[in-house]
């Protein structure tokens, strides 16, 4: 990498501030992200159409000096930027937290900068106010999620920890009145989000989305779980494989959550055992899977046909996963278009286009008449005429098939149909 690096501006993945940065710019020819590291620097091309925030000419003037090879940047906000070197990343960030007027204040954030800290004052001090938060907002959701961060937390090294290792135990020490002081509004019902610039208030989600993330790498662990820091709405339960055999993955007990996110690293075959293993012990469990070769033709419509609801790259996952586990929590589907459209033309294909749903024991005959019409791409008008009634009484019949199927827009209905015809 002898190559002049000339540092541009930042990709923010959490999507607010203050959070760690990437930063980008020109290397030779190229636009790149680049991820220092202990033992050097991974450069990563991206698109030249890219969208990436630049820095202003005050910004570049404070990090005219920035390393690429062993310095990293954290923001407070878009054009406060501060760079840091990677051998005091420990310490770094335990100015970072121990400082209130830098005023982060999502507490799951906070506890994935404590971690970087791998200072046990500081780790015991923001998963006791993560758990405060859990407590108050969704306290069913505290045992596994306090079991999981524990035991990752003391498998980094974290030891000195003198909490309870059960989780009623600590709730019953947990004293409410701390994260309001750490600057929480409140638990519940607002939370408020405070910028440099700007101070604004929003109805905080009263429903909280357990994410286990399961990948070999602790690196891959660590970037996804600062990545859903952004929202206090992810409660993430990282699970590092230890064993990556396709058979060992197919015995694995996975922690329970509503959505699995899977790094396809471990291989095809180790990671559909996987997938395997999790629908059958978790039947309504959502399934995410992160890898460079997914979205391949091939490797693609097998894990559609084995459940899967969201396919990202790992450059994507970066960007997009925030977003696409709402949806996929709640039914939909998150898959590159052309993947999913290549999807939908091949079990059409595979079934001569004459499509029929397999039937639903809860579905009435004219609901299941309203479904493979809709399996047709017949409209709701097209739909009244074939069954020969009132187009108000097909778009009842629509309401209840998307209320049966768990499911919000008529194309995960369609889609969903479609896979599980895939599947037989």
């Amino acid at each position: 990498m002898s190559e002049l690096f000339h540092l541009l501006g930042h990709d923010c993945p959490l999507g607010t501030y203050p959070a760690p940065v990437v930063p980008v710019g020109r290397l030779g020819d190229k636009l790149v992200a680049i991820y220092a590291t202990t033992s050097g620097a991974e450069v990563v091309e991206v698109a030249p159409d890219a969208h990436f925030t630049l820095h202003d000419s005050d910004t570049e003037d404070v990090l005219r000096n920035f390393s690429h090879r062993n310095q990293r940047l954290f923001a407070y906000d878009a054009n406060h930027v501060v760079a840091y070197n990677v051998s005091q990343e420990h310490e770094f960030y335990a100015r970072v937290l121990s400082n209130p007027s830098d005023e982060i204040r999502n507490p799951f954030l906070r506890l994935a900068l404590a971690k970087a800290t791998r200072d046990a004052g500081v780790v015991r001090r923001e998963l006791t106010d993560c758990a405060k938060y859990l407590a108050a907002s969704a306290p069913d959701l505290v045992p596994s999620w306090y079991e999981q961060e524990r035991a990752s937390a003391v498998k980094a090294g974290i030891e000195d920890y003198e909490l309870p290792r059960d989780a009623g135990a600590l709730l019953e020490r947990l004293d409410f009145a701390e994260p309001e002081e750490k600057g929480l509004t409140s638990v519940v019902p607002n939370v408020a989000i405070v910028t440099p610039t700007k101070v604004a208030t929003r109805r905080a989600s009263s429903k909280i989305i357990s994410v286990c993330i399961l990948s070999p790498h602790p690196s891959v662990l660590g970037e996804f779980e600062r990545i859903l820091a952004k929202a206090s709405q992810f409660m993430v339960i990282p699970k590092q494989l230890e064993s990556t055999p396709a058979p060992d993955l197919r015995s694995l007990d996975p922690p329970k959550a509503q959505v699995y996110v899977i790094d396809a690293h471990v291989g095809r075959q180790a990671t559909g055992a996987l997938l395997t293993n999790i629908l059958e012990r978790f039947a309504d469990a959502h399934l995410i899977v992160v890898g460079d070769a997914v979205t391949a033709e091939a490797y693609g419509y097998s894990l559609l046909r084995q459940g899967v609801k969201g396919i990202l790259t790992y450059t994507e996952a970066r960007e997009q996963l925030f977003r696409a586990l709402p949806l996929v929590a709640n039914g939909g589907f998150w898959v590159p278009r052309a993947l999913l459209s290549g999807f939908v033309d091949s079990v059409l294909t595979s079934q001569g286009r004459r499509l029929k749903s397999d039937s639903v024991t809860s579905l009435s005959r004219r609901e299941q008449e309203v479904l493979d019409s809709l399996l047709e791409n017949l409209s709701n008008k097209e739909i009244a005429n074939k069954l020969n009634i009132a187009e108000r009484t097909v778009k009842f019949h629509v309401s209840n098939l998307l209320s049966k199927f768990g499911v919000r827009r008529r194309a995960d209905l369609i889609f969903l149909t479609l896979q599980r015809i895939a599947r037989t």
